[in-house]
């Protein structure tokens, strides 16, 4: 049986907007507090690790990992692929559940029926979902699915190449390899399948601002995306606006 632990990839040295992470988003609450108070549901099975940089500004995010009692790792600033593996290494970890710290809608009924797949189906290297063209979730501008890689798939990765593409994108050279790599593509809910037009990751300050006023009706609607999708597609303003940012950082 592999060893399952979820991690989460976080620093504060942003281009687009220093620090997102730790700002105040929602009632005082920054991005990392609401992923790691969500993450929390998955402590009692699955070890939980923030996986940040040895940069001085990087410490504030070890005292939220010590704030929340779950683990961390400080690793390379710019080789994002050696410090998943070393802190995957570092807690006896060999199936990770890779987080991005820039999705606050993040869905953990997703990384549910994630880990259960997985658990189904042995051999995978890679998991996660696609949308109606076939790209990975991780690719979208969704920010509400996570995705599992192995840890011996990125040591392969870390064997076969020396890019610096794949030394800050961990993934890619997985699921863009699927000859070389055993990977599967879940179908998004229908909901989403086809929805190009949504964004709910962050880049820089004008998604922080939609997001963040989008994120009290998340709250006052119980997290029902359904509902959440259906007022943003009355909302021309907030739909602009992520539309907008789609075009601005196409993957």
């Amino acid at each position: 049986m592999s060893k399952i632990g979820v991690i989460i990839q976080a620093r504060t040295g942003s281009t687009r907007l220093p620090n997102k992470v730790v700002l105040p988003f929602y009632n005082e609450s920054s991005i990392l507090d609401i992923l790691i108070q969500k993450l929390l549901y998955f402590k009692d099975r699955y070890k939980i690790v923030l996986a940040t940089t040895d940069a001085q500004e990087d410490k504030i995010l070890v005292d939220l990992a010590k704030k929340y009692g779950i683990a961390y790792y400080v690793g390379d600033q710019l080789d994002v692929l050696q410090r998943f593996i070393e802190a995957a290494a570092e807690f006896n970890i060999d199936t990770i559940v890779r987080i991005c710290s820039d999705n606050p809608f993040l869905d953990t009924g997703f990384i549910q029926d994630l880990i259960e797949y997985f658990k189904r189906h042995s051999g995978l290297d890679y998991l996660s979902f696609k949308n109606h063209n076939g790209t990975p979730a991780i690719k979208t501008h969704l920010g509400l699915f996570a995705e599992i890689v192995t840890l011996d798939a990125l040591k392969r990765v870390q064997q076969q190449t020396n890019e610096k593409l794949y030394k800050e994108h961990v993934t890619n050279f997985v699921y863009g390899n699927p000859n070389d790599f055993k990977v599967h593509l879940l179908k998004m809910p229908d909901y989403l399948v086809q929805r190009d037009d949504l964004r709910f990751t962050i880049d820089d300050p004008d998604d922080f601002r939609n997001l963040t006023e989008l994120y009290t009706h998340y709250i006052d609607n119980d997290h029902d995306m359904s509902s959440i999708i259906e007022h943003i597609d009355q909302d021309s303003n907030t739909k602009k606006m992520m539309i907008s940012n789609i075009k601005k950082y196409e993957k």
